[in-house]
C-alpha cells in the first residue's frame, strides 16, 4: 500500500468545471431509482444541485442504494487521475462519487450518509456490488467539504478537508469517468470539480 501522507502531485488537467453557467454539454444524467423519480439535478447559486429524494428500495445495509447519478461523459480513458471537488448537503440522506466508471455495472463510488452514519468505498463489477472500505463518521448538514479523489493503479484513496479517509488496493477497474450520485437525498451540492492526470 501507499505509504506517503500526501497525495501525488498534480499532472495535465483534465476537466476544470465551476457550473456557474448551468450544467454544460458533456454531462448527463441516468436515473435509476424508481421512488420519488425523476431527479432534479440543475444549478442553483453557482452550485450543481439534486433536488429529488429519487431511489429504490434499498434499506440501511443494503450497498446498491440506485438513485442518480450525473455522469462526466468525456473521461472514459482516464486511468490515473487526482479529482477534487466540494460537497455538501441540506439533507441527510446519501451523497457521493462514482469514479472509474465504465458503464452501470462496472464503477467504484464514494457515498456519505449523515442519518445513517455511513460512509462508504464500494465497487460494482459485472453488477456484483462489494464494500472496500466504511466507516461511521456522519457528515454536518450545510457544511462544505473539500473531497479528493487519488487513483493511480490498483491504490484508490478517498481524501476530505485534507485528511484521507480510506486507502485500498483494488485493481478491478483501471480507468473510466467520473460522475456525481445521491439516493434519497434532496438537497446535495456540488462545485468546482477538477481533474489532474497524475504523471
Amino acid at each position: 500500500s501507499v505509504q506517503d501522507a500526501n497525495p501525488p502531485p498534480l499532472g495535465p488537467l483534465l476537466l476544470a468545471q465551476d457550473f456557474n453557467a448551468g450544467v454544460p454539454a458533456g454531462w448527463s444524467h441516468y436515473d435509476e431509482g424508481t421512488i420519488s423519480a425523476p431527479s432534479n439535478w440543475r444549478v442553483v447559486g453557482g452550485e450543481l444541485a439534486q433536488q429529488s429524494n429519487i431511489r429504490d428500495g434499498s434499506t440501511a445495509n443494503d450497498l446498491a442504494k440506485l438513485g442518480t447519478y450525473l455522469l462526466y461523459e468525456g473521461g472514459d480513458a482516464w486511468t490515473n487521475y487526482r479529482a477534487k471537488f466540494k460537497l455538501r448537503s441540506t439533507d441527510d440522506d446519501t451523497l457521493g462519487v462514482m469514479f472509474r466508471f465504465i458503464d452501470a455495472n462496472n464503477y467504484y463510488r464514494f457515498s456519505w450518509d449523515a442519518q445513517l452514519k455511513q460512509r462508504r468505498l464500494v465497487k460494482k463489477v459485472g453488477g456484483v456490488y462489494t464494500l472496500l472500505a466504511a466507516d461511521s463518521v456522519p457528515y454536518v448538514l450545510g457544511r462544505n467539504y473539500q473531497a479528493e479523489l487519488v487513483v493511480q493503479g490498483s491504490q484508490l484513496e478517498v481524501w476530505i478537508d485534507g485528511a484521507r479517509v480510506f486507502q485500498v488496493s483494488d485493481a478491478s477497474l483501471t480507468q473510466g469517468t467520473l460522475g456525481f450520485y445521491t439516493w434519497q437525498n434532496n438537497g446535495a451540492y456540488f462545485d468546482d470539480v477538477q481533474v489532474n492526470a497524475i504523471p
